[in-house]
This record gives C-alpha cells, sequence and structure tokens, in this order.
C-alpha cells in the first residue's frame, strides 16, 4: 500500500486521512538515499513533495518490500514461491542479475541498504522506519474502523462468465 500511493501520490491520503506521519521515511530518503537520482521511480505527476524526494521515498519502500517478501517467502516454502526471491541473485560488483542461466544488466544499481550477503536483511534504519510504521498502523483509529467496515460487509467472490450468444458485451465484436 506504501509503495504504491507514493508512485501515484496518493500520500496525503496515508499522512492526513489515517494519521499515518511518513516524516521517518522522507528522514530514510534523504540519509540514506540522498545522493541517489531514483530515476526510474519518478512519480508520474507533481504534487506537494519535490518529485526527487518521493523518488527517493518509493525506491526505500520498494527494497524494504522486496526484503520483506523475500522474508516471508524463505519462511513459507510450501507457497511453491522461492521463483520470486531475486535479491540474492543480483551481481552487486557488476550490476546484474542472473535468471533462468541468462544474464540482465540492472537498470538502476544502487542498493545502500542491501548488504550483498544478507540481501533479505534489513538494515537498522529499515528496521526503526518499520517499527513506526507499524505502530502507525495498528493505532490508526480511521484504518482500524475502514478495516472493521470491510471485514463485516465485504466479500470476496470467484465469477464464471458464461458466454452465450445474447452476451451484450460481445454483441458488437462479430
Amino acid at each position: 500500500m506504501l509503495r504504491v500511493s507514493l508512485r501515484y501520490r496518493r500520500i496525503t491520503q496515508i499522512d492526513e486521512g489515517y494519521s499515518i506521519p511518513l516524516t521517518s521515511l522522507e528522514h530514510l530518503a534523504q540519509t540514506v538515499y540522498g545522493d541517489d537520482p531514483a530515476e526510474h521511480f519518478m512519480p508520474p505527476r507533481t504534487g506537494v513533495r519535490p518529485m526527487q524526494l518521493v523518488a527517493r521515498m518509493q525506491k526505500a519502500a520498494a527494497v524494504m518490500q522486496f526484503k520483506l517478501e523475500g522474508q516471508m517467502l524463505q519462511r513459507r516454502p510450501e507457497w511453491d514461491m522461492d521463483h520470486r526471491r531475486l535479491l540474492h541473485l543480483i551481481d552487486y560488483d557488476d550490476g546484474s542479475i542472473e535468471l533462468d542461466g541468462v544474464q540482465y544488466p540492472l537498470r538502476d544499481t544502487r542498493f545502500p541498504t542491501i548488504d550483498p550477503d544478507k540481501p533479505y536483511q534489513l538494515s537498522p534504519e529499515e528496521e526503526l522506519f518499520l517499527k513506526g510504521l507499524r505502530h502507525s498502523f495498528v493505532s490508526s483509529q480511521k484504518l482500524g474502523e475502514q478495516m472493521r467496515w470491510l471485514v463485516s460487509h465485504g466479500a470476496m467472490y470467484f465469477m464464471t462468465w458464461r458466454i452465450d450468444h445474447g452476451n451484450a458485451f460481445l454483441a458488437n465484436a462479430r
């Protein structure tokens, strides 16, 4: 949620709507990723915060996401999703990744919080940020209200679309 909100500049919704401050992520982005241009993480539109800062915040969030997903998938081998863990496949010296025996260059090679020997381990700065973020999410009254409503009123359905001769969606496709 955080990374996607940063990507599409929905930061105010998190910050003001849910009372989840992002100042610690700003600090992480400025101190750890401060010299990173993060050009591949630029948001598609402008907003209140400088685009460069939001790009660095998004990159920091993405790296933390990849680390946490990797840890989770390593703990749950029965999910058979180990192929989604990629950080350990990166050659950090030459900036490439090997997938299925083929070496590919990375578009971005700046990973200040990744230890090549332990790529899924969070840095102390990341751990501190995530501890505060977790507290903010758990204690957000508005987010809690919306989650309770979703649980009590929401449902997930598997829908099967039957295609028959009179289907309106296909009428113009003939």
